[in-house]
Parts: C-alpha cells; structure tokens; sequence
C-alpha cells in the first residue's frame, strides 16, 4: 500500500471512530507495521497542516493520535 492510499485510509478511520487510537492499534486495523503507520500519519498530519481553511488538525497526544478542531 502508498503512504498515500494508506494515510487516507488511516484519515477516514480516525475521523469515523471519534476517538485518539494509537499507532499498534491502528496498524492492527489496516495490516501495516507501526512504522508504516507512523510514516502515514506524519505524512496526513502534514497535508492536512497545509490545507488552506481547514478547520481539523491532527494531533499526538502520548503516543496515541486524534482529530480535533483548530
């Protein structure tokens, strides 16, 4: 899978679950490493950082990651 296919997955996962999900439960859920997984969550952290108007951001919070608004 791309760092990118897999960060959009990783993306509506997160979004839809309401909740912060760490990296191993994460890389459980879609059958990639947590290496992979960290990659594509910096990666959509990134993207989304760079988005003009975005009201979302994606954050790290001792080891587990969340979408809250900005």
């Amino acid at each position: 899978m791309t760092d990118n296919s897999l960060s959009i997955i990783l993306e509506a996962i997160m979004f839809t679950s309401g909740r912060s999900m760490s990296t191993d439960e994460l890389s459980k859920i879609v059958g990639e490493t947590s290496e992979e997984v960290n990659t594509a969550l910096s990666e959509l952290k990134a993207r989304i950082k760079r988005r003009q108007d975005s009201a979302l951001q994606l954050t790290e919070v001792s080891g587990r990651w969340i979408f809250a608004v900005s």
